[in-house]
C-alpha cells in the first residue's frame, strides 16, 4: 500500500508536464475507479511482495519455541548488545538465503546427474526440499492475494471520497499536503473493519508450522481462542501505525519534492519528472518505514499472539517496553 499512496503525486506531476489541463471528475466515479484500480494494484502487489512479507513476519514474531531457547540463553548469561545484533542479522539471512541455497544445490545436483548419470546424487530429494522452502514463503497466499483486493479497493474508495470532502473543506493550494493526510486517515478508519480481520488471519497463516490451514480454519481457530473480539487484535496499534507513517512519508515527500525542483535545473514552476518523483517517494517510503519499524513489530506481535504465548503485549506502550528495555534478544528493526 505504500507504493500504491506514491502513485497519485506521481501522476499529478506527469500530467502537469505535458500540459494537460485537469479535468475533475464526478465523486462517484472516481471513487468507483478508486475501487476497481485499487482492487487490481492491491492483488497484483500482495501477489508479487507476498514472499518478502512473509519473511516480514518470520522475523518480526518469536516462536514459542525461539522464544524458550532465548530465556534459556538468558538464564544462563546475558548477551552483549554486540551478540544480540548478529544473531537477529543472521536469523534474517538465514531465513531469506534458504531458498537460494536449495535452488542452488537443486542446480548443481541436476548438473552433476546429466554429466556422470545416476551417482548418490538424489535430485529429486533436493527438488522436494526446493519445494518445501518455496511453500514456507507461500503460506497464506491465497488469503493475501483474493483479500487483498477488497481491501485496497475499499481503502482506495474510500480515500477519494474523504479527499473531496476535505478538500471541500480546506480549497487552497498549499493545503493539499493536509488534506491527502487527513484523507488518508479518514480512509485508515473507514477501512479498519476489512483490513485488520484479513491482517490478523494472513499473518496467523504465515506463522502456521504443518499442514496448510484455510483462511477459515484460522479465523475459527481465532475466535475460539479470544472470540470475534480477536479478529480485531491490534486495532488501536494499527490505527497507530498508520496514523505515523502516512503524515511522516508525505511530509519527506513534499519537501523532497521541493528540494529536487530548486535543484534540477527546471524552469521555475516546473514540476520534476516522473522519475523525480519516482525516487523521491521510494526514499521518504523507505525513511517512514525505518522510523514506524518498532511501532509495527509491536502490532504484528499483538495480532499474531496467542494465549499460549510467553510473551503477552497488552498495549503498544507495553508492547514498545519490551522492544526496548527488555534485556532478551529482540529485533527493533524486524
Amino acid at each position: 500500500r505504500t507504493e500504491l499512496m506514491r502513485i497519485g503525486p506521481a501522476v499529478d506531476a506527469a500530467v502537469a508536464d505535458l500540459g494537460a489541463p485537469r479535468v475533475e471528475m464526478p465523486l462517484p466515479l472516481q471513487s468507483t475507479l478508486g475501487l476497481l484500480c485499487g482492487g487490481v494494484a492491491g492483488l497484483v502487489s500482495r501477489a508479487v511482495v507476498h514472499p518478502i512479507d512473509t519473511l516480514r513476519v518470520l522475523q518480526t514474531v518469536s516462536t514459542p519455541a525461539e522464544a524458550a531457547k532465548a530465556a534459556a540463553r538468558e538464564a544462563q548469561q546475558d548477551m552483549p548488545l554486540k551478540q544480540r545484533l548478529q544473531a537477529a542479522a543472521a536469523h534474517y539471512y538465514d531465513t531469506a538465503s534458504k531458498v537460494v541455497a536449495d535452488s542452488r544445490r537443486v542446480l548443481r545436483t541436476t548438473a552433476l546427474t546429466i554429466q556422470l548419470g545416476e551417482v548418490k546424487a538424489n535430485p529429486i530429494y533436493d527438488t522436494l526440499q526446493l519445494r518445501d522452502s518455496v511453500r514456507i514463503l507461500y503460506r497464506g497466499y491465497t488469503t493475501s492475494v483474493l483479500g487483498a483486493a477488497p481491501v485496497y479497493g475499499a481503502y482506495f474508495a474510500s480515500y477519494e471520497l474523504a479527499k473531496a470532502r476535505v478538500k471541500a473543506l480546506m480549497p487552497h493550494e498549499n493545503q493539499r499536503l493536509l488534506v491527502q493526510v487527513v484523507a488518508g486517515f479518514v480512509a485508515e478508519c473507514g477501512c479498519a473493519t476489512l483490513w485488520v480481520p484479513w491482517e490478523v488471519v494472513r499473518q496467523r497463516q504465515q506463522l502456521t508450522a504443518g499442514p496448510p490451514r484455510s483462511m477459515v480454519q484460522v479465523a475459527a481457530d481465532v475466535v475460539t481462542e479470544s472470540g470475534w473480539r480477536g479478529l480485531y487484535s491490534g486495532l488501536g496499534e494499527y490505527m497507530m501505525l498508520w496514523g505515523c507513517f502516512s503524515p511522516l512519508m508525505f511530509v519527506l515527500y513534499e519537501c523532497g519534492m521541493g528540494f529536487a525542483s530548486s535543484n534540477d535545473g527546471a524552469p521555475d514552476g516546473a514540476s520534476p519528472s516522473l522519475a523525480t518523483s519516482f525516487a523521491v517517494g521510494c526514499a521518504s517510503g523507505v525513511v517512514a518505514a525505518i522510523v514506524t519499524s518498532p511501532i509495527d513489530v509491536v502490532k504484528t506481535r499483538i495480532q499474531t499472539q496467542t494465549p499460549t504465548s510467553i510473551t503477552q503485549y497488552r498495549n503498544m506502550v507495553h508492547g514498545l517496553h519490551e522492544v526496548f528495555v527488555s534485556p532478551r534478544p529482540v529485533r527493533l528493526l524486524s
